[in-house]
């Protein structure tokens, strides 16, 4: 029966299956490499979000700490 419904076997020798199978695969790559490029460009263009907290909120330390503590600095 599985012969009826898959006359051609999935072969090297049979070469429609070969040539779908690198065209499925040169498309797959062709679109990880769109993701990849639009990931990459997307963290040039500004940087992530723990970075940006962490620059907001040493900010915020640096500009608080001679308020809270200024015998520190002395």
């Amino acid at each position: 029966m599985a012969s009826d419904k898959n006359p051609q076997p999935r072969t090297k020798t049979n070469p429609f299956y070969v040539t779908h199978d690198r065209e499925k695969r040169e498309m797959k790559e062709l679109e990880k490499k769109k993701k990849t490029q639009k990931h990459r460009r997307r963290e040039r263009e500004n940087p992530p979000v723990k970075t940006r907290h962490f620059i907001y909120l040493f900010l915020f330390f640096s500009f608080l700490f001679p308020l809270v503590f200024p015998p520190l600095l002395d």
